[in-house]
């Protein structure tokens, strides 16, 4: 089983690196290169790029993949990947009028940013259609693992390469667009080598896609709610400045979520293998010890931290980082407990349910925010912490309960 992990991780590990590396690598260069208004453009776009990507996802990465995964006859494979490509891609051309809709709403003074905007449809779509799902059911990731990284380590030297940064925003959504369809490309060309290919497909097919994948959606939107969502919300009402040092700080937060998301997927892929409840307990302990190590290095060097990557005016983000590292303490620990858990035991609800609960109670938060006027990013991360502690409360409870029942047959 480990092997098999290992190899598995690595590879989504790679993917999710090389998605990271495009705010990893550019804010610090875009934090002093462009004004604040510019900048809290480009923190909007990715944010609405990654809410345009759960949408189109709706699941399927998790169900499909799994389907895949034990599905041994080609042409019911064919059809399912039939299925969910026609299904992203039309989730994708609504996302893309919907992130139209926001910009002419929300930005409405600022022409520059509500075209940047515009200009990333064209992105959602490329990412709609990436396969990478398929690739993950089948156990063919490292070669497109390579190609993500080669593609995006090529997006950011053409963009820090370049001479100018008054058209940046332009540029930024143009290259951003080339560097996905590339990916995807070389996505599809691997999966038609080994005689993947999408296949008409019947109505029952995507019945039962759908239907599957609806619980996932349902549980990823709810997260959102206290991922992207919080991100969207303070673009959308908070000063840009205050956005700039959110973002920046909650970058940092969101490289330990990569690395236990990345594991967690894996496992959950591989769930119904012996030992999984064990490996669980084990990893959580690790990655648990790394997050209080991470908490001491916020409280004491934060400042440091974020003055020596973005530059002397975010190091008043120091505050919102301590709090970022405090609720990867409690994520680093949940995410474990949460899938990979509970499909090992075949309660794939639970966790379903945890992250609906969590999203409902980061929705009343920052209701509550809005309606004060509490325009401080320190409350609004706060929540975070309080939403994600709820979930790691519901999950540790039921996971006790059936380890008892486990006990008691």
């Amino acid at each position: 089983m480990l092997k098999k992990l290992a190899k598995t991780s690595t590879a989504l590990l790679v993917i999710q690196i090389s998605n990271a590396l495009i705010p990893l690598t550019l804010y610090p260069y875009f934090s002093r290169q462009l004004d604040s208004a510019d900048f809290a453009a480009i923190i909007l776009g990715l944010t609405l790029l990654a809410v345009a990507n759960l949408i189109t996802d709706f699941g399927f990465n998790l169900s499909a993949t799994l389907a895949i995964s034990r599905t041994k006859i080609l042409e019911q494979r064919r059809k399912i990947y039939g299925a969910v490509i026609l299904s992203k891609f039309l989730l994708a051309v609504f996302c893309g009028l919907l992130v139209i809709l926001y910009s002419k709403v929300f930005t409405e003074n600022n022409h520059e940013t509500q075209k940047f905007l515009a200009l990333l449809t064209p992105t959602i779509i490329a990412v709609s259609i990436q396969p990478t799902w398929i690739l993950h059911g089948l156990n063919r990731l490292a070669a497109y693992a390579a190609s993500n990284l080669l593609f995006r380590f090529t997006l950011i030297f053409a963009i820090l390469s370049g001479h100018t940064i008054s058209d940046n925003l332009t540029n930024f959504a143009i290259k951003l667009f080339f560097a996905n369809l590339m990916i995807a490309i070389f996505g599809w060309w691997i999966a038609a080598s080994i005689r993947e290919t999408p296949s008409k497909f019947d109505a029952e097919t995507i019945k039962t896609t759908i239907k599957n994948s609806l619980p996932f959606f349902f549980s990823r939107s709810a997260v959102s709610a206290y991922t992207s969502g919080t991100t969207l919300f303070i673009g959308s009402t908070f000063p840009g400045a205050q956005l700039a040092l959110y973002a920046t700080a909650e970058q940092l937060y969101k490289i330990g979520q990569l690395l236990v998301g990345t594991l967690s997927q894996a496992i959950y892929v591989n769930s119904g293998m012996d030992g999984t409840r064990f490996f669980i307990k084990k990893i959580s302990i690790a990655t648990g010890v790394i997050a209080v190590i991470g908490v001491f290095l916020s409280y004491v060097y934060g400042g440091l931290i974020l003055s020596a990557l973005y530059g002397p005016n975010f190091s008043q983000g120091d505050k919102v980082l301590l709090i970022f590292s405090i609720t990867f303490l409690v994520t680093s620990i949940s995410t474990l407990y949460g899938y990979p858990f509970f499909a090992a035991i075949g309660r794939i609800d639970i966790a379903n349910k945890s992250v609906m609960i969590g999203g409902l109670i980061q929705l009343t938060l920052l209701f509550a925010i809005w309606q004060t006027g509490e325009h401080l990013i320190t409350t609004v991360a706060a929540t975070i912490t309080v939403t994600e502690l709820a979930v790691l409360t519901y999950r540790l409870y039921f996971a006790n309960q059936t380890k008892n029942q486990c006990l008691s047959n």
